[in-house]
């Protein structure tokens, strides 16, 4: 301790001369920036005391701006960046249902030269509004034969549209250029959104709201969500009767 102590006062008394002595030139700047890399090195950089130097050394790495929580839940949800094909399938869903985002799988093969050809697009500025609004997984149907199987795999590229349930809202076999593949998962997004596919495929009793909404869905385009809409609310008739009732008299 004691050596420590001496060592430092030295240090320090050096340091103060040398510094009295080039204050004055033109490269005092650059001084300084030697004085300070020799000061961590002694362990003096919480005694440098002059000009130029607002924050010590040691303190700088924690006084640096520190991430927001809006920035960090931007990178975390992969807005303002690239956001990469999925090869994990349930963790795809996972994420589909975290960031309430419709999930498409790609069933391919490393053999399948247009599945590659499919995958390259994907991954390329082409591809990002597709990768912005849907969780896209890559399957391997050799490798992962258990979800080939259950998403009926056949020609490849497969494309799978599925909702929360892990069931199959739309589907589409071969290679189709980038823009025609968004085209068509735009028309499809309605069907597989998150927010849709709760009230239609949540297995307890729904709230009005929800029979409200089911409802609705009697009238929609879709067939699948037509007849999802009406499953459900049979199951629940003895709540929804009401409702039905009550909706059938304001038309």
């Amino acid at each position: 301790m004691i050596c420590r102590m001496k060592k430092q006062r030295e240090g320090k008394h050096w340091i103060d001369r040398f510094w009295n002595h080039l204050r004055k030139t033109p490269w005092h700047c650059v001084t300084l920036f030697l004085l300070v890399m020799l000061n961590q090195n002694l362990g003096l950089a919480q005694d440098i005391d002059h000009p130029f130097v607002d924050t010590p050394v040691a303190d700088m790495a924690a006084t640096s701006k520190p991430e927001s929580s809006s920035e960090s839940d931007t990178h975390r949800n992969g807005l303002g960046k690239r956001i990469e094909i999925m090869d994990d399938y349930q963790e795809g869903l996972k994420m589909g249902r975290l960031e309430q985002r419709p999930v498409v799988v790609i069933l391919g093969a490393i053999w399948c030269s247009w599945c590659r050809k499919l995958e390259s697009e994907l991954d390329s500025d082409d591809g990002a509004s597709i990768l912005q609004k849907w969780v896209v997984i890559k399957v391997d149907v050799d490798q992962d034969p258990e979800v080939a199987e259950l998403l009926e795999a056949s020609a490849l590229p497969g494309i799978r549209v599925i909702g929360l349930d892990e069931k199959v809202i739309a589907s589409r076999e071969g290679y189709s250029p980038v823009k025609q593949l968004q085209e068509w998962l735009d028309s499809k997004q309605n069907e597989a959104n998150p927010k849709i596919q709760r009230v239609l495929y949540e297995q307890g009793q729904p709230t009005k709201q929800d029979i409200a909404e089911l409802i609705q869905f009697l009238a929609h385009r879709s067939p699948s969500i037509r007849a999802a809409a009406s499953d459900r609310l049979i199951r629940n008739r003895s709540l929804v009767a009401d409702e039905m009732i009550q909706t059938l008299k304001t038309g």
